[in-house]
């Protein structure tokens, strides 16, 4: 923002020499404003300071680096537009090795800044890159967690194939013997076609449901919550000896 300019051309800075506004050139030139930019018809803010007549402006852009010998698009200097003597007196006496010191000590300063930013720009793409890679690998773990978790169950051809869908209802009769056929008849559903649905009737249930399953085998409703029934075959266990020929 400090070097932006007005539709002439004309900087903060060089508005605020024209102005004849010591403490904001200091200001401007610390936030890193140029003491030499070019505005409208070529005037630097030294010129236009010394066209004002401001001679303590003058003295500040001088210590702050300001070119005596940048000419105007006119070919004029400063020193030949200074609206007082003071002021021409002060630009004609001005040791130029101190501007070149200056000029020299502001150069080596922001080609530093300038390489300090490029570093810090690489740092901060190179700390992207890994935290993108990180994301990925993070993106990676997550899908196959999940193909893992949705990998199509196939049941042991031992499992019984039983007809139509299998529904409990709350309050039927015999309820874990209906519990356990039904879930039998559910395990096999990626033959069969079957579905294992508890009816609540609108009511949570869920408490009874549990026990239900429980009495239908310790332990079966947190096996079936954890997908634990379908490891090496637990289903099997349902099966009773007297479940018939069709099982």
């Amino acid at each position: 923002m400090v070097e932006c300019e007005d539709s002439h051309g004309n900087t903060p800075l060089s508005e605020a020499a024209a102005g004849g506004q010591p403490l904001a050139i200091q200001l401007l030139a610390e936030l890193g404003a140029s003491t030499n930019s070019k505005g409208a018809f070529g005037r630097t803010p030294l010129y236009r300071a010394a066209f004002g007549g401001h001679l303590e402006a003058v003295e500040v852009l001088l210590k702050l680096g300001a070119d005596t010998r940048v000419y105007a698009e006119d070919g004029s200097t400063p020193a030949q537009v200074a609206s007082l003597d003071a002021v021409a007196s002060v630009l004609q006496s001005w040791d130029l090795s101190l501007t070149e010191a200056m000029l020299q000590n502001m150069e080596a300063e922001w080609q530093c800044q300038a390489q300090e930013a490029q570093q810090q720009q690489a740092a901060e793409t190179n700390c992207l890159a890994l935290k993108v890679q990180q994301l990925a690998r993070e993106q990676q773990q997550c899908h196959e967690a999940v193909a893992s978790c949705h990998r199509p169950f196939r049941p042991s051809s031992h499992l019984p194939a039983l007809p139509g869908h299998q529904l409990y209802r709350y309050h039927e009769p015999r309820a874990p013997e209906t519990i356990r056929m039904a879930l039998l008849g559910a395990l096999s559903a990626c033959r069969y076609g079957k579905l294992l649905v508890f009816d609540f009737r609108e009511v949570d249930l869920f408490p009874v449901v549990k026990r239900q399953l429980e009495a239908v085998q310790p332990g079966l409703a947190q096996a079936l919550l954890s997908h634990g029934l379908l490891a090496q075959e637990r289903y099997l266990s349902l099966l009773r000896p007297t479940d018939g020929a069709e099982l």
